[in-house]
C-alpha cells in the first residue's frame, strides 16, 4: 500500500491528523466523508516534558494513585534536584 504525505489541500483525501487547532471554516468546508482527527493542545501530552512535568505534578497531588512511573526531570529546570 503506498502512502502519500501532501499539504495540497485541492487533493482528494478521506482522513487528516493535526496535532494543531482545526477552525471551524475548515470543518465547514469538509466533504461528507472526510474526516479530521485533531486533539486539541495534544502537545501537552504527547511530548516527553510535557508529559513529566503533568505526571510529576499530578504525583505531588495524588502520591498513591500516581507511582506508576520513575523519578523524572525536565533539564535544564530541574538540573539541580537531579544533582542532589
Amino acid at each position: 500500500m503506498d502512502i502519500k504525505y501532501d499539504r495540497d489541500e485541492t487533493l482528494d483525501w478521506d482522513i487528516v491528523w493535526s496535532d494543531v487547532g482545526v477552525l471551524p471554516d475548515r470543518i465547514s468546508k469538509l466533504d461528507p466523508y472526510q474526516r479530521i482527527n485533531a486533539l486539541p493542545n495534544i502537545a501537552l501530552l504527547a511530548r516527553k516534558n510535557n508529559l513529566a512535568k503533568h505526571l510529576m505534578r499530578m504525583a505531588k497531588t495524588f502520591k498513591d494513585e500516581y507511582n506508576f512511573f520513575p523519578k523524572t526531570w525536565c533539564l535544564p529546570s530541574d538540573g539541580n534536584d537531579l544533582k542532589n
